[in-house]
């Protein structure tokens, strides 16, 4: 089945996808969700960066997150299902460089709810979560 095929089965039916009939770009599942958006926040080490824990709105599906922060240290998720909390961390256990961006993608099912932390004080420069939806990349 090629691609075209599988998207317009996933979305149901209806036209080809062509240059005529492009991908739905707005309400059709496939546009990324914004879960999280913040700035130039001061946050302490190991406490959780989000107020309120992020919860998927369609599973299972993929977090996207960009992060950079000014000070070298570990960037962590917690996941936490069924009153059990798993704290893991990105990058191989390899602290984050100061004041450059990463990204990192992990898979959020039925059930969970996910937050961020960092190893060390720091100054949160920008941290951004899409919730990426219909098994798109």
């Amino acid at each position: 089945m090629d691609i075209r095929r599988a998207i317009r089965t996933a979305l149901g039916g209806g036209n080809d996808i062509t240059p005529a009939n492009p991908l739905p770009t707005t309400d059709s599942g496939i546009t990324p969700l914004e879960k999280a958006n913040e700035h130039n926040t001061a946050e302490l080490a190991n406490v959780d960066i989000l107020a309120t824990a992020l919860i998927p709105t369609n599973t299972p599906c993929l977090f996207r997150v960009m992060v950079a922060v000014d000070t070298a240290g570990t960037f962590r998720v917690t996941i936490t299902k069924g009153g059990n909390t798993q704290t893991l961390i990105f990058n191989n256990n390899v602290n984050l460089t100061a004041n450059c961006l990463f990204m990192f993608d992990h898979l959020v099912h039925i059930g969970d709810t996910i937050n961020y932390q960092h190893s060390v004080n720091t100054q949160l420069l920008v941290l951004r979560v899409q919730e990426i939806v219909a098994g798109t990349q």
